[in-house]
C-alpha cells in the first residue's frame, strides 16, 4: 500500500506513527483519530481501510472517484 505516513492524534497533537494494518479504537468524544495519507490507492487498498476502520460506503466511493469536492453534514 502506497502510505505516506499513517498517524494517532489525540488533542489535535501528534501522538504516535501507526502500522497501517493496526486498527486502533479511538474514544467517543472524538479526542483521537488516525490520519492515515495515501498516495493513488487503488479500490482494493482503500476497500481494506474500510474493513478496518469502519468507513462509510459513500465516502469510500467519492474517494476513488477524481474531483470529489468534500462534504459536510450539519
Amino acid at each position: 500500500m502506497p502510505v505516506i505516513a499513517a498517524y494517532l492524534y489525540r488533542h489535535g497533537r501528534r501522538v504516535r506513527e501507526i502500522a497501517i494494518e493496526e486498527q486502533v479504537s479511538c474514544p467517543s468524544d472524538r479526542s483521537e483519530f488516525v490520519w492515515i495519507g495515501l498516495s493513488d490507492p487503488c479500490s482494493e487498498e482503500i476497500e481494506t481501510l474500510q474493513r478496518l476502520y469502519g468507513l462509510h460506503p459513500l465516502a469510500v466511493e467519492d474517494s476513488l472517484k477524481d474531483g470529489q469536492l468534500p462534504k459536510a453534514d450539519v
